[in-house]
């Protein structure tokens, strides 16, 4: 079951390579803990805090997850010292904001 069929319509063809896309990032990504900062009780004072614990909470932050991975500047105070995995999940990252987009543009 996809994670996103409740979020869309059953002919939006997009969700299932969204729901992919996701899976792959939140794969990758699970190694460095993002969802113990992104939680809802927000340890590290986050404001605004940005919630990752759930797909659709993802999804509304696709663009920004990019650009933290550009910017190198999560996880906090380290960032992702090895270049080659940063652009493996800004690679995923992008993947999954485009096909946020897609699926979320589709009528």
């Amino acid at each position: 079951m996809s994670l996103y069929t409740y979020l869309f319509s059953a002919a939006n063809p997009h969700v299932a390579e969204l729901d992919a896309a996701y899976r792959a990032l939140e794969g990758e990504v699970r190694q460095y803990n993002c969802v113990l900062c992104h939680s809802p009780d927000n340890t590290t004072q986050m404001n605004p805090l940005r919630l990752l614990n759930f797909p659709n909470q993802a999804l509304t932050v696709r663009h920004r997850i990019v650009a933290q991975i550009e910017q190198n500047r999560m996880p906090l105070r380290t960032g992702i010292p090895d270049e080659a995995q940063r652009q493996k999940l800004l690679a995923l990252a992008r993947a999954f904001a485009a096909m946020g987009d897609m699926a979320l543009d589709y009528v």
